[in-house]
Formats: structure tokens, C-alpha cells, sequence
């Protein structure tokens, strides 16, 4: 239970302020570029250090699962992510992401035996977006130029996300979540580097510190450390329940601003805290206790 706890902990501080990193990244990359160096980085460190350890690839069973559903986890979705985020604010895509969850939700009430939803589960969805949308709602959201596609952009991401999030769980419930998050993070960057090389201006690359340290957290912060914990949380609890990360990570973006930014505190901050809390603890403990008592 331990390191569960700390697992989410690390997702949800590391993915709150990967908003902002991808924001300062693709100021200075291109988008597909960006996302799938980093993706296909990441995946070569944690295959060559699951391979030091002696660990083999896994078989073709479960080996081609990975890679089909790595294209479009790390793939598609973050291609869209980074995209998106040419387009919209931080902040809006953030709030815009929420959207995951409930698509989770509906995606293993129908594919994951078991996960069926229930009153509880709906009540705990809608106060977890609640919850973020009165923090957020203190937040100046500049849509920007070309705001209606970075939405799109990022609801499509949101919706292939939450798809290859309960086929992980369908298809590999027991597969190594170390030697996974490896291949799916080189799937997805090996996809998407050849879309970059073919559909983006490599000229337009501007390198300096800021940006090659903003790279290197993405690599190492956001793409390592924050996937592995994200697939062991996987491995562990329901879809659902890892997907409801997804409205603390964006409450934590905004605390991150109070304490590091000098940005003002208002009250919805803390309004909006207690509701992701609530929404939470009603969609694992509450709701879940009711699907096994039905």
C-alpha cells in the first residue's frame, strides 16, 4: 500500500508540472520531435536496464500487445498532447485533460470485467472535475490562437489515453510493468519521430539551457521516473481508479504556482482540493465497496 501511495505521489507531482515542461518544450522543439526523442530515450535506458538485470523481452503473446497499444499510449496521445499545447495554455489544457477519467470510466465499464459503474463511481467522477474547475476557475485561461484545435487535440488524446489505458489492463494485467513501460515508450517515440522528420521543420529547433534542461526533465522527471510509477500504479489498482490522477494533476500545477510562482492562493484552491479528495476516495473506496456488496 506504501508504494502505491508513493507511486501516485510521484505521478501526480511530476505530471502536474509536466504541463508547464511541455508548454517551455515545444516553445523551443517541434512537437512529434520532441515527444518521440523523448519517448524513444526513455524506452532504450529502461530496456538496457531491464536487460543488465538479466531480464528477457517478453514473448510474442504479449510482446505485439505492447507495441500495438505503446502507438497509441506514448504514440498518438502524446503526439496530440504536445500539439495541442502549440495552441492552448497550460492550465486549459490541463482542465480540457479531465476528460480522461470519465472516458476511462466508460471504457472498462464495457471492456474490464468487474469495473462496471455504479452511482458512486459517477458522483466521485463529477466531484473530482468539480474539484479541479474551482481551482482552475482562479487561473486566467488564455485560449490563444488556434484554441479550438489544441481542444480538439487534446479530447483526442484524452479518449486514445483512456483506450490503451483499460487494454493495458484487458490485455497484459500481468505482464512486467518495468519491461513495459520500456517498449511502450519506444513504440510510441519510434512512431512518432519518423511523423516529425516528415511533418515538422527541424530548422525551427531552438537550443539553449532552458531548453535542453526542460528536455531533460521530460526525459528523465516526466518520461522515466513518472512511467514507471504510472504503470506499477496500473499493475496494482483499477483503470478507473489510476486514471482519477488525472484531476490532481492539475491542482497540483496550480500549488506549484502559489509556492514556486509567488501566484496568489484563493480559497477555491483549497474548495477545490477537498472536492478532488472526495471525488477520490467516493470513486476507490466508496464505490468500489458498492460493486462488491451488488
Amino acid at each position: 500500500m506504501k508504494r502505491v501511495i508513493v507511486a501516485a505521489a510521484g505521478v501526480s507531482l511530476l505530471w502536474g508540472s509536466g504541463w508547464l515542461f511541455i508548454k517551455l518544450g515545444v516553445s523551443s522543439f517541434p512537437p512529434f520531435l520532441f515527444a518521440g526523442v523523448r519517448g524513444v530515450l526513455a524506452g532504450l535506458i529502461l530496456l538496457a536496464a531491464q536487460r543488465w538485470q538479466g531480464q528477457r523481452l517478453p514473448g510474442r503473446e504479449q510482446l505485439l500487445p505492447m507495441i500495438g497499444i505503446g502507438i497509441l499510449l506514448t504514440g498518438v496521445s502524446n503526439g496530440f498532447t504536445f500539439w495541442g499545447q502549440q495552441r492552448i495554455s497550460s492550465s486549459l489544457a490541463a482542465l480540457t485533460w479531465c476528460a480522461m477519467p470519465f472516458f476511462t470510466a466508460i471504457f472498462s465499464h464495457f471492456l474490464i470485467p468487474g469495473q462496471r459503474l455504479n452511482q458512486w463511481r459517477v458522483l466521485g467522477l463529477l466531484a473530482g472535475f468539480s474539484g479541479v474547475w474551482l481551482v482552475l476557475s482562479t487561473q486566467h485561461l488564455d485560449l490563444g490562437t488556434g484554441a479550438t484545435a489544441g481542444k480538439i487535440a487534446i479530447i483526442c488524446s484524452a479518449l486514445i489515453w483512456a483506450f490503451s489505458l483499460v487494454m493495458n489492463k484487458r490485455l497484459l494485467p500481468d505482464a512486467n510493468s518495468t519491461m513495459m513501460t520500456g517498449v511502450q515508450l519506444l513504440a510510441g517515440g519510434l512512431f512518432l519521430v519518423p511523423l516529425g522528420v516528415l511533418t515538422e521543420k527541424t530548422a525551427a529547433m531552438q537550443f539553449s539551457l532552458i531548453s535542453v534542461l526542460d528536455f531533460l526533465m521530460m526525459l528523465f522527471g516526466q518520461g522515466i521516473i513518472a512511467y514507471l510509477c504510472y504503470y506499477y500504479l496500473l499493475s496494482k489498482v483499477s483503470a478507473t481508479s489510476v486514471a482519477m490522477l488525472s484531476f490532481v494533476t492539475p491542482t497540483i500545477a496550480v500549488i506549484l504556482g502559489v509556492l514556486l510562482l509567488g501566484e496568489t492562493p484563493y480559497w477555491q484552491m483549497g474548495a477545490g482540493l477537498m472536492l478532488v479528495a472526495v471525488g477520490i476516495v467516493t470513486v476507490n473506496m466508496i464505490g468500489q465497496r458498492e460493486r462488491v456488496t451488488t
